[in-house]
């Protein structure tokens, strides 16, 4: 029997076999003065429809209505002896319907469930006396599946304002939210406040918010929660809702730490409109500033400030380029984890992760124009009339220029007193000295022309890896011309800079 049942729940699709799809949709109109009559609900797939339904004399002047891929839902509430009546369309679902399918079961089948919620005055609330009519008209991607009209109980919050500041770096928060997922969201820095966002809550948002307002129960909360002396600036937060439900409504403040019993409650709730927050306008990560000298530790990259305090860079695009500058300093902005509060030394030593998000120094230098020039046993760089210690996988090429002036990619490498010492060269300019075929492994990947610039990205004694275009593919180094113009008068005499093929380069 036990079987039986097991082999019937595969064989029922809907219910857990697929969740439910939110489904976007425009409100067209809405308001209090409807067709007045029964209540009824309209399923508009034409402009025939529209017109015999009496929706389109509903719709503002200049409505347009794409029929071919799109349709309209307009819900009627009725005649109502008075004002304080309204009706919404809260959301539409696409929904699996449950089957018990043969196997094999054919293609599943949906419907779009449309949520509607009815609201009457609430009791003791002032009202016009005239005779209303609530409707909502709305717009959707078109369908030509089933569509239920269901009735859902009113939100248990009419409004709810949320803010919440967290250390470190005080960025804070502030929404404003409706039961129809209307969002005023409001961010800051501790020493900027953004203009606000509007937003939209989704449906599942909304409910997550109404489950925890419901959980809350704002109004048996104390004002202000008790914060420990201690804390003299921690983080802060305030929620207030308003409700018409008994319990719901209230107001409470205090550190979103220290809830103490009352976290149960108020988590879900800080949680849930947190979230909201995030999504509507998020905040770029505060970035900061790490320097040290450039240190492998296994598979690391560090920069070593002192001893006993390291950053790691967990990005493996920047952490590749510091590779190459080791026991040399460095300097990275980025974003910083936070870590514990200890004091670093050598036999505790404190790594801290890095999440970079530019090297500041070395500096990314983008075509520059350096001079080649023949030196006993290679040749010799010059950047801005300085010899430096040229180095990396594109540096070979440089060996075919002597005596001209080449543009390349790479990374500059500064002294003390700010003049050039090291170049990590990752890119040499050349241009193609007669058509070829660019290979990969062996096999052809694309051609390039006569003339056409090209981008050296690694190179040997022979040949190279060169970008052209979107292509990357590798060239014998004879069929490239490298640094056409020829080198000004020479500088002064310089050290010895880069000699020979580059072993391993």
């Amino acid at each position: 029997m036990t079987r039986c049942f097991a082999l019937l729940g595969l064989l029922l699709l809907g219910a857990g076999a697929a969740s439910a799809q939110d489904v976007r949709f425009e409100t067209l109109a809405q308001g209090a003065m409807g067709p007045f009559g029964a209540p009824a609900n309209h399923i508009l797939r034409s402009q025939q429809e529209l017109q015999a339904s009496g929706v389109d004399r509903l719709l503002p002047p200049g409505t347009r209505v794409d029929w071919s891929r799109e349709m309209v839902l307009a819900v009627f509430m009725g005649t109502k002896s008075s004002g304080g009546y309204s009706v919404e369309v809260r959301g539409v679902r696409r929904e699996q319907m449950m089957t018990i399918l043969p196997v094999p079961g054919p293609a599943p089948s949906y419907y779009l469930e449309v949520q509607v919620e009815h609201r009457g005055p609430p009791p003791g609330s002032f009202v016009t006396m005239a005779l209303t009519a609530p409707f909502h008209v709305v717009k959707l991607a078109r369908s030509s599946e089933r569509v239920d009209f269901v009735q859902v109980t009113p939100r248990a919050f009419s409004q709810v304002t949320f803010s919440v500041t967290r250390q470190p770096g005080a960025r804070g928060g502030q929404i404003t939210l409706g039961a129809d997922g209307q969002a005023t969201v409001i961010r800051s820095l501790p020493h900027a406040r953004f203009a606000p966002v509007q937003g939209q809550a989704t449906p599942a948002e909304l409910d997550e918010v109404e489950r925890a307002v419901q959980l809350a129960r704002a109004g048996s909360l104390p004002a202000q929660l008790p914060v420990p002396v201690y804390i003299m600036a921690g983080d802060s937060f305030s929620l207030e809702v308003a409700s018409d439900r008994a319990g719901l409504a209230g107001s409470t403040a205090g550190d979103p730490g220290y809830l103490q019993q009352h976290e149960p409650r108020l988590a879900p709730a800080i949680a849930a409109l947190e979230a909201i927050i995030e999504r509507i306008a998020p905040l770029p990560a505060p970035t900061s500033e790490a320097e040290g000298v450039v240190r492998l530790r296994g598979n690391d990259v560090l920069l070593v400030e002192r001893p006993g305090k390291s950053y790691r860079i967990t990005t493996p695009e920047h952490a590749a380029v510091l590779r190459h500058f080791v026991g040399r300093p460095a300097r990275v902005t980025g974003v910083i984890a936070p870590h514990a509060a200890v004091v670093p030394s050598p036999s505790s030593p404190l790594v801290i992760d890095v999440e970079v998000r530019e090297i500041i120094s070395p500096q990314r230098r983008l075509r520059e124009a350096v001079q080649v020039q023949p030196a006993l046993g290679g040749v010799r760089v010059l950047v801005r009339g300085r010899p430096v210690r040229a180095f990396g996988p594109a540096a070979p090429a440089l060996l075919r220029a002597p005596g001209r002036t080449v543009d390349l990619d790479g990374w500059l490498l500064t002294d003390d007193r700010g003049l050039p010492s090291e170049l990590l060269v990752d890119g040499v300019r050349a241009r193609v000295r007669a058509a070829s075929f660019l290979t990969r492994a062996g096999y052809w990947v694309g051609t390039v022309l006569r003339g056409q610039e090209v981008t050296i990205l690694r190179a040997d004694a022979a040949q190279a890896l060169v970008r052209a275009g979107a292509r990357t593919g590798v060239l014998r180094l004879d069929r490239l011309s490298i640094g056409e113009v020829p080198a000004p008068t020479p500088t002064p005499a310089a050290t010895p800079g880069l000699a020979g093929s580059v072993p391993g380069q």
